[in-house]
């Protein structure tokens, strides 16, 4: 990469036949525009046969040619171009057979019995087919017979396309497909449907792990209907009697997200949304709480998430900035702050696209004394002795009190190197000083 990696947006079929067939499989970039010179490569899991490698053309789209020889297979599909995320898809392989649907249209807010026959490609009827029907108002199970039929009563309550499935009794993947066409709905008169993301001001885009809202507008004289919203990890509906209902909704994932409204006698209305990561940066200052004196040297600790460990950990500056080097997906962050001399401070910080600036405050923490007597060995003056405290990169000083008193407050939990010293004197040093102590003197 030389660059932040954008997510790529795969689109493949779910089934790979057995025998020899093309695989299609098309790409697009965020702005849904083509992307060129992808690498694809569709493997097979234990069928070592299948195993085909290629690259997007100006469309983007690749066709690889597939040959598959075990049924029931995993098929691994992966996709990598420059500058973005891989994806990692999956499809399975089948056995190919003919599905016989009748009637395929049936009328909508009409039950309706339709038969389906499930044959091999020796035109013999296979037993022991589950075989669903499903759409946004209908969802019908049924499992075919020994003339490999079944006949299943159908209510479509929406104008829509009804997808048939079919699965072998106790497997996970399907032999084949096909629809039934409801038809008779009528259309919405003027139908709208919004996203947005009202903390991010997004519109028509959505964002994993933020809550975001989709709204579904109707005419007055249609009012009553439901809301349902699916994909990226979101699986939810809404009735509202009125003609318009907000629904919230939080994706876990990248992707797409389909909204769809449903009144009973007409047909569908939907609306797709992109759901993609956003980002935004991090800087700050951390200053004292009382005296707003700007801190150096202040360990600044991102966290994300229930980890324990930190994702990102910088230090401010003398003039107590800091800047977290990389971009970070916008949501919630725990910023822990720490300075030797205060109270650790956290806080949850909400990170927006673009720039986001933090000032924080540290409120100073708890001082111990330190104190004793400065002896001049010639019985001099005893005043202008300073008095200098120092652990690491911290220092502490005092002068005493004009008669070789001194007194320093320090912050506890350290050992510290204490000098005194004086212009014409030499210095007396004391090693491994812990607080409070009342009793440290110095002879220079």
């Amino acid at each position: 990469w030389t660059d932040i990696p954008e997510s790529l947006y795969v689109a493949h079929p779910s089934v790979v036949p057995i025998g020899t067939s093309n695989f299609t499989v098309t790409v697009t970039d965020g702005m849904a525009a083509p992307v060129e010179g992808a690498k694809v490569c569709v493997m097979g899991r234990q069928d070592t046969s299948l195993y085909a490698v290629g690259e997007t053309d100006a469309s983007g789209s690749a066709t690889l040619l597939t040959t598959a020889v075990i049924p029931g297979d995993s098929v691994y599909i992966t996709v990598t171009g420059h500058n973005y995320i891989p994806y990692k898809g999956n499809a399975i392989t089948i056995v190919p057979c003919s599905i016989v649907i009748d009637p395929d249209e049936i009328q909508c807010g009409v039950s309706t019995d339709v038969s389906i026959s499930i044959y091999d490609t020796l035109n013999d009827p296979i037993e022991d087919i589950v075989l669903t029907i499903d759409g946004v108002g209908v969802g019908e199970v049924d499992t075919t017979d020994a003339t490999g039929s079944c006949v299943i009563p159908v209510y479509a309550p929406y104008g829509e396309v009804l997808e048939v499935r079919a699965r072998p009794v106790g497997e996970e993947w399907y032999i084949g497909g096909d629809s039934i066409m409801v038809i008779g709905g009528e259309e919405l008169t003027n139908p709208d449907i919004l996203a947005e993301v009202p903390v991010l001001s997004l519109s028509d885009t959505l964002v994993p792990g933020i809550e975001g809202t989709i709204t579904a507008l109707l005419s007055s004289v249609e009012s009553g209907f439901t809301l349902y919203v699916s994909g990226c990890g979101v699986d939810t509906f809404s009735f509202t009697p009125s003609s318009s209902v907000a629904l919230g909704v939080t994706p876990s994932v990248t992707g797409d997200i389909v909204a769809t409204v449903g009144k009973e006698g007409y047909n569908l209305y939907c609306g797709e949304f992109p759901v993609v990561d956003i980002y935004g940066t991090i800087s700050g200052t951390v200053r004292d709480s009382i005296t707003s004196d700007l801190l150096g040297g202040a360990s600044v600790q991102i966290y994300r998430g229930e980890s324990p460990e930190p994702i990102f950990e910088v230090f401010t500056d003398d003039s107590g900035e800091f800047t977290i080097p990389d971009s970070l997906k916008v949501g919630s962050f725990l910023a822990k702050v720490m300075s030797f001399g205060y109270e650790d401070h956290t806080d949850t910080l909400f990170l927006l696209r673009g720039p986001n600036t933090y000032e924080i405050e540290m409120v100073p923490g708890e001082m111990l004394m330190l104190s004793g007597v400065i002896n001049l060995r010639d019985r001099g003056d005893n005043s202008g002795v300073t008095v200098e405290a120092r652990y690491g990169d911290y220092t502490f000083s005092t002068t005493d009190d004009g008669r070789g008193n001194y007194t320093l407050n320090l912050p506890p939990g350290a050992l510290y190197t204490v000098r005194a010293y004086r212009k014409g004197y030499t210095e007396d040093v004391k090693e491994d000083v812990s607080v409070p102590q009342s009793d440290v003197d110095f002879t220079l």
